[in-house]
């Protein structure tokens, strides 16, 4: 399965010849650079006069305007024989004119967004101390030790799993538990009240051989839950050298930070565990929202989901996915986290991801805060369904396609990649030679890829995550726009 995912996310192939029955492009379609000549495009022949909403207005027909069909369907095939394109989806449109906006990345969370999220997620009571690291109170010595007697009972199932890196073998995780049990018997009550001043710490770079500051900042919480939990807050203000603005909550920091948000919106065997409904989990994310005064978002995806917990099981929960909207549009949601070429600079897409279980909210992030800078336009042009469908059908086989050239999969074999959903919605692009982008009105083809050999797609190793999008048409000129990242 990782190597399917490494593979999706390979270096485009431009070099590949379509099959027969398709006409071969002279070149790729490639991104739209002109921004400026994209807008004109995008307004020629479109009513971009704004009135005041009124809830008696009909929902403007795309489906009609744009002759597209509720669902789809095709087959498409490389001209190297070695990716499979079957689409079999339902095709979304919103109820809602697709405008152009222009924002930018927010330089840094403030002090005052640190405080309302720190009261939502941890509350406005909450007990701040100053986090020792390496000096664990006695409560907390003692989750580690059962922590330690779990692994060592189970070690080959899970303890080596739970503790790898640390220890190699089940002795050496029982000589841990041999010391940590004398330490804790001097281990401190608590740690030191702290009075959450909430001031961002700034944080040095070295360069040259020398330390400097560079106008990034840091905040660390930590609030004490009690039994040796303690929920924690990190927001990370580094636009400078880095480009990347984050914030994190969990609300066990004994619980592994690094699985949740990864590639993608992968979800497994996730069956039961939960007396909350999907309806009341998205209420508490928006609610959640709505107290730290964080606008301007819809939910863009949702579905339950198992996460990896500190014992190597998995914890049932909602992950709730929020996207920008604007003009009832939401910029749609994939498995991308940036854009990034050695042509410009890296260009994180904006996104809150929320884990809610029957306590709560168990996870939160927000990474890399956008700033509206204008509405462009309210109403764009659009091309066509036809039009669309013919980009795809040339390009859907070039885009994301590193098997042709691959000498190792034989003629027959590679991968299929099946389209589910067909969605118009928004997506973030950067203008280049600016410090700002523009959501634009896109298609974009989501669906699933699996392994193909004998000449049959192993379906049992189908990915399931429906958030990666193949293919993303932008819907006023019809080229491509390149998701390329991490």
């Amino acid at each position: 399965m990782e190597k399917i995912k490494r593979l999706l996310i390979a270096v485009l192939c431009l070099a590949v010849l379509l099959s027969a029955c398709q006409p071969t492009p002279e070149q790729e379609i490639v991104i739209q650079k002109d921004m400026d000549k994209l807008i004109e495009s995008a307004s020629a022949g479109a009513d971009t006069t704004t009135t005041p909403a009124d809830a008696s207005e009909a929902a403007p027909d795309l489906y009609a305007r744009l002759g597209a069909p509720a669902s789809f369907s095709a087959e498409v095939v490389s001209g190297g024989g070695k990716l499979y394109v079957y689409a079999d989806a339902d095709v979304l449109l919103p109820n809602a004119e697709l405008p152009i906006v222009r924002v930018r990345p927010a330089a840094g969370f403030t002090r005052e967004q640190a405080v309302r999220m720190a009261e939502v997620l941890m509350g406005k009571d909450a007990s701040y101390v100053q986090y020792d690291y390496d000096n664990m109170t006695k409560a907390e010595c003692e989750r580690e030790m059962e922590r330690l007697r779990y692994a060592i009972t189970n070690w080959e199932d899970k303890g080596r799993h739970i503790y790898d890196m640390r220890y190699d073998t089940r002795a050496e995780a029982e000589a841990a538990l041999a010391q940590l049990t004398a330490k804790a018997a001097s281990a401190p009550q608590s740690h030191p009240a702290y009075s959450g001043n909430f001031e961002f710490e700034p944080t040095e770079v070295y360069r040259d051989g020398k330390r400097i500051y560079n106008g990034n900042t840091r905040l660390d919480l930590f609030a004490d839950n009690g039994n040796g939990i303690y929920s924690y807050l990190g927001i990370q203000n580094y636009r400078e050298d880095f480009g990347m603005v984050d914030a994190k909550y969990i609300r066990d920091y004994s619980q592994p930070m690094d699985t949740l948000f990864g590639a993608g919106f992968t979800h497994y065997d996730a069956g039961g565990g939960l007396s909350i409904t999907e309806g009341e989990a998205v209420a508490e994310a928006e609610a959640a929202l709505a107290g730290m005064g964080i606008e301007g978002f819809a939910v863009a995806a949702c579905a339950k989901e198992n996460v990896r917990t500190d014992r190597w099981d998995f914890l049932t929960a909602y992950h709730v996915i929020f996207k920008r909207c604007a003009n009832g549009v939401i910029e749609t949601c994939t498995d991308k986290r940036a854009f990034s070429n050695e042509y410009s600079e890296p260009w994180e897409y904006e996104r809150i991801d929320f884990i809610i279980d029957d306590a709560g909210v168990f996870r939160f992030e927000y990474n890399a805060p956008y700033e509206v800078v204008e509405s462009v336009l309210d109403k764009t042009e659009l091309l066509p369904f036809e039009r669309i469908r013919e980009v795809f059908e040339r390009m859907i086989v070039i885009v994301n396609n590193g098997y042709d050239e691959n000498e190792r999969i034989k003629e027959g074999d590679g991968f299929e990649h099946h389209i589910y959903h067909i969605r118009l919605g928004l997506a973030s692009v950067p203008e280049e030679g600016r410090e700002t982008g523009l959501l634009v009105p896109a298609w974009d083809f989501i669906g699933s890829a699996c392994a193909r050999s004998d000449g049959k797609g192993d379906l049992s190793q189908l990915d399931e995550n429906e958030r990666c999008s193949f293919l993303t048409i932008n819907a006023v000129d019809g080229s491509i726009i390149d998701r390329s990242g991490y």
